[in-house]
């Protein structure tokens, strides 16, 4: 089976995968082509709405710190089921009882509309 992806649109809408009664997605969604990297005026906007969240190596940074390894992970898991239906992964790690996480649109070299998507959604 050939899959085709999109991303979810900032405003919402369902992921897409191939439609499995073969129609076209409604157009709600963006396409990846149309989105765009977003400027440094429009990233720094951006990243004053989030809380504690910074600029850091290009993308926004949060470093979350929980009771232990087994609630950190517990939260990247759910963030990667999140991320996963969204087709938009994020750069991340973990050490003990941190997680950091970083957003990227990678195949556009920069930040756009989805990572400021995710990084709200990207909370315990």
């Amino acid at each position: 089976m050939t899959r085709r992806y999109r991303m979810i649109s900032p405003d919402g809408g369902e992921p897409d995968g191939e439609e499995p009664d073969g129609e076209e997605p409604d157009g709600e969604e963006k396409e990846m082509a149309d989105v765009e990297k977003l400027s440094d005026a429009e990233v720094t906007a951006r990243l004053s709405e989030l809380d504690n969240w910074q600029l850091r190596d290009d993308k926004p940074l949060k470093t979350f710190t929980f009771e232990s390894f087994v609630q950190a992970f517990g939260f990247m898991s759910s963030v990667a089921l999140l991320a996963e239906a969204m087709h938009h992964h994020p750069d991340w790690s973990n050490v003990y009882n941190r997680v950091a996480i970083g957003l990227n649109t990678h195949h556009l070299g920069g930040i756009t509309d989805w990572d400021f998507s995710l990084a709200p959604e990207a909370s315990p």
